[in-house]
């Protein structure tokens, strides 16, 4: 993390600290998982409980 810190930011807010690691944390699950992505999007839509138009239209579901 302080590695990708001082490579893409200037300085680093103690205020601000859970969004650099928020930032970090996308970056690597993206460069580790975006591999099988494509494989985890239709797995996910196939299993996917199919909506109405009354789920879309109120929020439930």
């Amino acid at each position: 993390m302080k590695r990708m810190i001082l490579g893409t930011d200037h300085s680093v807010s103690p205020q601000h600290l859970d969004r650099y690691l928020a930032a970090f944390v996308y970056r690597a699950n993206r460069r580790w998982i975006e591999g099988n992505l494509f494989d985890r999007l239709v797995l996910a839509a196939v299993n996917a409980k199919p909506l109405t138009l009354n789920d879309l239209t109120t929020g439930a579901g």
